[in-house]
């Protein structure tokens, strides 16, 4: 059973369409990112999954129930933004620990599951701390661990690493991926980097314009892309485009007879540049 389906959702705000009859699903205890231009639709799914946004049209589904009528606490995700959003007027120790006392959790389950959560992310010598006080990474350090504290069956992930630098990016995200794993919570990202979605995911969405435009393991993905669109936003250099033209020979792209038949058709062909190599003996490239 997947942990999250979404099923031809349409989210409308006036005329515009925000989400386009997009359909997916996220397996369970699995990593999925969705990358994509901004404007894409990538937030918009995930305040639905969270249940801070509607959709106009479609069905939700969260480990196998319908979410529509489930109120945001009800659907034990946990979310990380860009940027941590404590607050301000509250200890590191209260942030995390703020949603459990919402949920009516006992004092001593409490104070355990903080303090196991800030060892993980190692901030436990900042949960007496105030946010004002604390570094952009520790700040976001103490985001993930209100984010996790009560191990969310879904960890929702709205671009959290765009605020900092390259050496805490990747940092962060390894420690991620491996409380994912130990939690056994299912991931779901949403980024505009390439190098993080292929870093951090299992499973790759590419929407543009409020559609899905390809998805599949990260590898097919870039390695096999479906769709033109796709092929062009993934990948760095970006790939290679050309038309392929008839010639007497038959097919060419890059200079290149290729053993295929058009059959009348306008065809694009592309090529990754890591794809491409220099021999000793070659025909059709003309290279200095």
């Amino acid at each position: 059973m997947p942990a999250v389906s979404l099923k031809n959702i349409v989210r409308k705000y006036g005329e515009k369409k925000a989400l386009d009859n997009v359909s997916f699903e996220c397996a369970e205890n699995s990593r999925t990112v969705i990358i994509g231009p901004s404007g894409a639709g990538k937030t918009t799914c995930l305040k639905l999954i969270a249940g801070l946004e509607t959709a106009d049209e479609g069905s939700l589904y969260i480990d196998g129930r319908d979410a529509s009528s489930l109120k945001p606490h009800e659907r034990n995700i946990g979310m990380i933004f860009q940027d941590a959003a404590l607050f301000p007027h509250s200890t590191v120790y209260d942030n995390i620990a703020y949603g459990m006392h919402r949920l009516g959790y006992n004092k001593e389950d409490i104070r355990k599951m903080v303090q196991e959560t800030a060892e993980h992310l190692h901030i436990e010598n900042l949960l007496k701390r105030y946010p004002g006080s604390l570094s952009a990474g520790e700040r976001q350090r103490a985001g993930i661990a209100r984010a996790i504290v009560r191990k969310p069956g879904l960890l929702l992930l709205d671009e959290p690493f765009a605020n900092l630098d390259a050496r805490l990016r990747e940092e962060l995200q390894k420690e991620i991926i491996s409380l994912q794993k130990e939690y056994g919570m299912t991931m779901l990202l949403i980024t505009h980097d390439q190098s993080e979605a292929v870093a951090m995911g299992e499973y790759l969405i590419f929407m543009e314009e409020g559609k899905v435009i390809d998805s599949g393991p990260v590898r097919k993905v870039a390695e096999d892309p479906r769709d033109l669109r796709s092929a062009m936003f993934i990948g760095s250099p970006a790939v290679n485009i050309s038309p392929v033209s008839e010639t007497k020979d038959g097919p060419m792209f890059f200079g290149i007879i290729l053993n295929v038949s058009l059959q009348g058709r306008n065809v694009i062909g592309a090529v990754r540049p890591e794809k491409m190599f220099l021999t000793e003996e070659g025909r059709g490239f003309a290279c200095t």
